[in-house]
């Protein structure tokens, strides 16, 4: 498949998750008659490098997102398009273990999810450049709070660490899990489950530790 049927396929996407063509248009500062044409079944004419480019920019996407195929991928559940503030968010190629923890695969964006600003709360949000990012998680140790193949949003914002529940990076792994400061420059590391133990982190003998951000709401995905 070359890069300008990618490209039509990803501009109906972008369709879909900005709830149509007209909210689409609007954000991308184009006519709707033109998103029409891109996206007819004999567009005319193609989506170019630059307006491909302009896409990418306009909704803060990766450069040379427009041309990589995003269908592969899982859908995640949408909020309603009809009322409130959008706000998009990234969903990276990134499997956060609520378990043993896995390897990072990659930090590739493989989807972009458009949400109203209420579903996150009281924080006001524009673009993607307000921090938050969602990841899939996986496991069962931070059960019931967070259900195995949840799509966990986090804040990147909110690394200055308080007790609550985190995305972390310990040593090559990912994890979500609740974390709490101890005295002497220690932390715990908590699994809501309480068949896994937890286990401590000291910061001072060097522990290869990372805070990347704090998770704020869930989604759970079912399939019926």
């Amino acid at each position: 498949m070359d890069a300008y049927t990618y490209r039509k396929k990803n501009l109906t996407l972008l369709i879909k998750k900005w709830g149509g063509a007209t909210r689409l248009a609007e954000k991308l500062d184009r006519s709707l008659s033109q998103i029409s044409q891109l996206t007819g079944t004999s567009p005319r004419p193609n989506i170019g490098h630059r307006l491909a480019r302009s896409i990418e920019k306009k909704l803060e996407l990766p450069e040379g997102w427009m041309d990589q195929d995003h269908s592969e991928y899982p859908a995640v559940q949408e909020e309603s398009a009809e009322h409130g503030t959008q706000t998009t968010i990234p969903v990276y190629a990134i499997t956060a273990s609520m378990g043993r923890g896995r390897f990072v695969e990659s930090e590739a964006i493989i989807k972009i999810v458009v949400v109203n600003q209420s579903t996150l709360g009281e924080m006001r949000l524009t673009g993607t450049g307000h921090g938050i990012v969602a990841v899939y998680a996986d496991g069962e140790s931070m059960e019931p709070t967070i259900p195995p193949k949840s799509i966990v949003f986090v804040d990147r914002n909110q690394r200055d660490l308080r007790d609550g529940v985190y995305l972390v990076r310990l040593e090559d792994m990912i994890y979500v899990k609740r974390i709490q400061r101890l005295p002497d420059h220690k932390l715990k590391v908590i699994s809501d489950n309480p068949i896994y133990k937890p286990f401590d982190v000291d910061l001072k003998n060097g522990d290869d530790f990372e805070i990347l951000g704090k998770v704020i709401r869930t989604w759970i995905e079912r399939t019926f």
